[in-house]
């Protein structure tokens, strides 16, 4: 059987140990733990646009609000005098800019750790203010900080699973509740964005083929 010999020829290579994950969750069945090993892949290649379009879009947005809240194109000086572990991951970027050698904007070298962590409590008092100007169509009803940082944090571990060849398929329900959060999320920025997205995602065919091997 081929999915049979694909699943020996990727334990072989990859290790038992990164294989039963998926073999366990298809109650032993190398066959199906084969094809969702597969699966996997093409899940993880599926949340490519959307993974790009919310963390560009994101940067982007939230740097345009806080140079004009602080008057200032270097307004993450600003932030790196008051919170010192904001200073560090600053300084870390600005030794990857020089490093690269290249002209490009500081801003692109900050991590998606540290975009989503200025939404954390700790900094509302001085930023929930400017950053949810980062969000010019959000309801009113639903411009609360939680509304941000909740899902942004999922979507920051998410990111990280894909980026480190981890399973992203074992909560599936939860992965296209994400997906469908951070859609949401970019309409809130310019929902032309999520028009665009449209024409280049296929990341609900992949996840209803998906979820058909694990049913």
């Amino acid at each position: 059987n081929y999915m049979e010999n694909t699943y020996m020829i990727l334990n072989k290579t990859f290790s038992n140990s990164r294989m039963n994950p998926y073999l366990r969750r298809c109650s032993g069945c190398e066959e199906r733990a084969a094809a969702l090993y597969q699966h996997n892949i093409s899940l993880s290649r599926s949340l490519y646009p959307i993974l790009n379009y919310v963390e560009v879009a994101l940067r982007n947005t939230i740097s345009e609000c806080l140079k004009k809240h602080f008057r200032n194109e270097d307004w993450y000086i600003s932030l790196a005098n008051k919170y010192p572990e904001l200073g560090d991951a600053i300084s870390k970027a600005e030794e990857k800019k020089r490093k690269q050698r290249k002209a490009q904007d500081i801003v692109a070298h900050f991590t998606l750790s540290f975009w989503v962590g200025l939404f954390n409590g700790k900094y509302a008092h001085d930023l929930w203010k400017p950053l949810r100007l980062a969000f010019p169509k959000m309801p009113k009803d639903k411009k609360k900080r939680a509304n941000i940082s909740n899902p942004l944090n999922r979507f920051r571990q998410v990111r990280n699973r894909v980026s480190h060849h981890e399973p992203i398929c074992f909560d599936l329900d939860g992965l296209k509740n994400l997906y469908d959060e951070m859609k949401e999320l970019l309409s809130w920025i310019d929902p032309e964005l999520v028009i665009l997205l449209k024409q280049i995602d296929n990341f609900e065919v992949v996840y209803n083929e998906t979820k058909a091997i694990i049913s």
